[in-house]
């Protein structure tokens, strides 16, 4: 049984997520905090395997809440935030949270069956790897960033990757790997809300040598700069005026996401063919496998995070069990493997 403590300050919301979660059998709500001192005693004393955080509450905010548990009493924290607290949600998960998803808004009855699925499968997710992810928020508290490298040459690669839950923490750990002048284009799919991939680019382009945007519809691909699907759009490659092209698109959801990694992936190599580098880092569910798939019928090179670096075991371990992966490395090893493929 999967104990968890849902922090919020409205009883509304309280209520709506307790009911959500104890829907499932596997899963109980022991108890429930109305603010952030709240939320730190009813840890102590309640010990829940998981923690469900509202950023925005009185007496101390979520914020708060994660640098005073992480110290001394660490465990998995979901943040659940609106629309207009993207930064606080990165900040979050600086701090430690391993990831967030939005609240419901609005009349809560119309995004509920979509919510409630999120919620349960993210709460069973970070309780599956919680020793991982408790491993790695003491690692991360002091590891120093890598060293940033330098090196000339020119190729026609292209590099792609796909990521899910904990990827924000993985894409800044290899992104910074990669130094200003790498002589290949980045596209990126993160699965993550509307409003907040362009928050994660502005994050990430502060931190990297590289140049990191969120695309937009018609973006040419550049050398050393990484370009990431923006939030509920699916991002292709097409060609155009015999030029590799980006084209965003709101058409299904596919595996239950937009943007979808396998869209970009098999797109892309319909272009590069052999020239062709995916990256599947950690995630829940398998998207991304059928875009390896086609990579590698093309001949290009597949690299799948390793088990032991991925917060979440789901989409690089759907890639090794379909025998695509090249490579299964640890995430401080990824860039070194890039760095190779790319012949410099």
């Amino acid at each position: 049984m999967i104990t968890v403590l849902v922090a919020d300050d409205s009883a509304l919301m309280r209520r709506v997520i307790t009911d959500m979660l104890n829907s499932d059998s596997s899963i109980k709500v022991v108890g429930t905090a109305m603010d952030g001192e709240d939320c730190i005693a009813k840890c102590r004393e309640l010990r829940p395997d998981v923690l469900t955080l509202d950023i925005e509450m009185p007496v101390m905010d979520g914020l708060g809440v994660i640098k005073r548990l992480m110290p001394k009493n660490p465990l998995p924290i979901l943040l659940l935030t609106g629309t207009d607290d993207a930064k606080k949600a990165f900040d979050g998960m600086e701090l430690g949270a391993v990831d967030f998803l939005l609240k419901p808004s609005g009349k809560i009855s119309l995004d509920m069956e979509r919510i409630q699925s999120e919620l349960i499968s993210k709460v069973k997710a970070v309780y599956d790897s919680r020793e991982k992810i408790m491993s790695r928020m003491s690692a991360h508290m002091e590891a120093a960033k890598p060293a940033r490298q330098r090196f000339y040459s020119t190729t026609k690669k292209i590099i792609l990757i796909a990521a899910s839950t904990g990827g924000p923490q993985a894409l800044e750990r290899l992104l910074m790997q990669l130094p200003k002048n790498v002589p290949a284009p980045i596209l990126i799919v993160q699965h993550m809300p509307e409003g907040f991939t362009k928050n994660l680019a502005q994050r990430l382009d502060g931190v990297c040598s590289i140049h990191v945007k969120e695309a937009s519809d018609g973006d040419t691909l550049e050398n050393g700069t990484a370009l990431i699907a923006p939030g509920n759009y699916h991002m292709e490659l097409l060609i155009q005026d015999d030029i590799p092209t980006i084209r965003l698109n709101q058409e299904p959801t596919e595996l239950g996401v937009r943007p979808n990694a396998n869209r970009l992936f098999e797109s892309a190599a319909e272009i590069f063919k052999d020239n062709t580098i995916g990256v599947v880092l950690t995630g829940m569910g398998y998207d991304g496998t059928e875009g390896s798939r086609k990579i590698k019928d093309y001949n290009g090179l597949v690299i799948a995070e390793s088990e032991s670096s991925a917060i979440i075991y789901g989409m690089p371990k759907s890639i090794v069990e379909h025998n695509l992966a090249d490579m299964t490395l640890d995430i401080e090893r990824i860039g070194v493997a890039i760095l190779q493929a790319l012949d410099v």
